[in-house]
């Protein structure tokens, strides 16, 4: 009897090393699990950042352009040294000439002519309805908001706001 308790004793020793080999092992293989899944997600946070980069770029490209053919329909001219600065590579000067020109002209102008211009009204809308793309994909890219905060206060931001508060149709994002 002595001996099957010996045994049985060794035995449940022999087990409880396995388990506890067991467990180390399975805890080495949780934590090096763990790893990957927050490398993962860093590498998915990263791949949204930079495929939102990619598609930002082409959407502010677009309300550049937009922003041209709005101020053609608004202001018929844009002057050569606008240009000349617009095509060596200074993309808002275009969009800072209007908010400069806005209380002059460009506030009355937008407004008596939205109404009655389908172009106008339809570059209008194409430019916020883009902009308005370009902030859900920045709030989806980034919870802090840090790059809708950006694109708010940069010209093209402060052109759409200006746009939809004299059109009346700002209300607070």
């Amino acid at each position: 009897m002595s001996q099957v308790l010996s045994e049985a004793l060794d035995r449940s020793a022999d087990l409880g090393q396995l388990l506890k080999t067991q467990s180390d092992t399975l805890s080495r293989a949780t934590l090096a699990a763990a790893a990957e899944v927050e490398a993962l997600a860093d590498a998915r946070q990263r791949a949204r950042g930079e495929n939102f980069l990619m598609v930002a770029k082409d959407i502010v490209s677009e309300l550049g352009t937009l922003s041209i053919e709005i101020t053609n329909l608004l202001d018929a001219e844009i002057p050569e040294e606008v240009w000349k600065r617009y095509q060596s590579g200074d993309r808002s000067i275009i969009v800072r000439r209007l908010l400069a020109k806005k209380d002059a002209y460009i506030l009355p102008a937008l407004s008596e002519r939205y109404e009655k211009d389908l172009k106008l009204r339809d570059l209008v809308g194409r430019f916020t309805g883009r902009f308005e793309e370009l902030l859900d994909r920045a709030n989806k890219a980034d919870s802090d908001n840090v790059l809708r905060t950006t694109f708010m206060t940069a010209d093209i931001g402060k052109l759409y706001l200006l746009i939809q508060s004299n059109l009346g149709k700002y209300a607070a994002q």
